[in-house]
């Protein structure tokens, strides 16, 4: 990571009162990239990046712009710490509908959340009777997979189906119930840089999707 920071630089980069950061601050301030500080003890480092990162998109066209079209990768979203971890996902909820996708990339695993429909999120209509949001998930063989999950983290997932997995999913998602993990995705076992998977998940509620990843062939 080292090697990479002098020829990766950011439009900004948030310094934050420990060690670490403060010299990490020091080093891009010396190749010109602008360090930002926000005192705010209430939002956590990755909200205030989050929260500048929608700013500068609200700015470009002479304001037209929003987050919604937007996808973005934090990359470090999983450190091993998992203190930051449930606080990463926390912002996967409270950042919902701001950006188009918001993925969270650790070492080996990216994740993200696959939406359920509004009116099931808000607790309309009959539970047997819930409509079903479809997630078609087209992933990348050489990079991507072959291990996955599907996580009810907020609430429990009246209905989830799959297609594309060694063990497909036709039921409901409940922490203590049933969930799945470290299930496998079909066609992820080749080294083919031109071959794609598909996944695809319809879910009555929202779900935490995750998957393997090799980061250090892209």
């Amino acid at each position: 990571m080292l090697a990479c920071r002098h020829t990766l630089l950011y439009d900004s980069h948030f310094a934050v009162a420990v060690a670490v950061a403060v010299a990490v601050a020091v080093l891009y301030r010396a190749a010109g990239v602008p360090v930002l500080h926000d005192p705010n003890q209430d939002n956590t480092d990755l909200e205030k990046c989050l929260d500048e990162v929608l700013l500068r998109l609200q700015s470009k066209e002479e304001g037209s712009g929003s987050g919604s079209g937007a996808t973005v990768l934090v990359v470090g979203g999983f450190d091993g710490s998992f203190h930051h971890d449930m606080g990463n996902l926390h912002v996967l909820f409270r950042y919902a509908g701001v950006f188009h996708r918001t993925l969270l990339l650790g070492r080996t695993v990216l994740a993200e959340l696959l939406h359920g429909p509004e009116s099931a999120e808000k607790g309309l209509g009959e539970m047997n009777n819930l409509p079903l949001m479809r997630h078609e998930l087209r992933l990348a063989t050489a990079a991507e997979g072959p291990i996955c999950g599907l996580y009810p983290v907020r609430q429990p997932c009246a209905l989830v189906r799959t297609q594309g997995l060694k063990w497909n999913i036709d039921c409901a998602l409940e922490f203590g119930c049933s969930i799945s993990t470290s299930n496998q995705i079909i066609g992820c076992d080749t080294e083919a840089c031109d071959d794609t998977a598909l996944v695809v998940v319809e879910t009555s509620h929202t779900l935490l999707w995750t998957q393997g990843y090799k980061l250090g062939i892209l």
